[in-house]
């Protein structure tokens, strides 16, 4: 008897040498007796092993994905929160902002050396020993402020290079009126334009009349220096 070209393996149907013990594609052993005859599988099932083929890829990609969506939502678990709760990103009252001067900070502004000794707030101020009172639209803001003259000739602090700014960016002006000059003078406290000899310190009362409901007080200086008040 003649020997036959291939020998078909039963498991696979693969073409193998009439010698091999081993199936070279599926790697199953393959009988011994009588070679069998190969027949192609339908074509259905073909198609069917292709769709299977096609998918396993997607289904690997899937899987991977997955895991690294979970490793990603567990390592963000662990990470501190951006937000900060009971917090505000607001300035805290009385509470200078980073690189901002505050109350007891020096700064030197043209030919003066300011520093604000304190902050006052009050709705009405008695200007006079006879009892005359001035009242507020708002609230006055007395602020008390060292400020030596740092030039070599006499100078005076103008009212207009002083104001005042709040939380909602309200401007307020120095404020002038009569009273605050009488009350100044009642308190020997130096007062708008009045002169300081050079190298001389002085006490120099600013009063403003702001929003009732102002806040976080800012007092701008010759429009160069600002000086954090906070919320008297």
């Amino acid at each position: 008897m003649s020997q036959p070209e291939q020998l078909f393996c039963p498991n696979c149907r693969g073409g193998n040498s009439p010698q091999a013990l081993m199936c070279q594609w599926c790697g199953k052993p393959l009988r011994a007796g009588a070679p069998i005859q190969y027949q192609p599988p339908p074509q259905q099932e073909v198609i069917q092993q292709k769709r299977r083929g096609a998918c396993a890829p997607l289904l690997i990609g899937a899987l991977v994905l997955g895991v690294i969506l979970v490793f990603a939502v567990g390592l963000s678990g662990n990470k501190p929160s951006n937000t900060t709760t009971g917090v505000s990103n607001t300035v805290t009252s009385n509470e200078p902002p980073k690189a901002m001067p505050g109350i007891g900070d020096t700064v030197n502004v043209g030919d003066w050396e300011v520093t604000v000794d304190k902050v006052e707030s009050a709705k009405e101020i008695e200007w006079s020993g006879f009892g005359n009172k001035e009242a507020a639209k708002g609230k006055f803001i007395l602020v008390y402020v060292n400020v030596r003259n740092v030039s070599n000739k006499t100078s005076s602090v103008n009212s207009f290079d002083y104001q005042i700014a709040d939380s909602a960016d309200a401007r307020y002006k120095a404020w002038t009126e009569f009273a605050y000059f009488a009350y100044a003078g009642n308190l020997k406290m130096t007062k708008f334009n009045e002169e300081i000899p050079p190298r001389s310190s002085s006490k120099l009362l600013a009063m403003f009349d702001v929003a009732e409901d102002a806040k976080d007080l800012i007092l701008g200086i010759e429009a160069k220096q600002a000086i954090f008040l906070g919320t008297p």
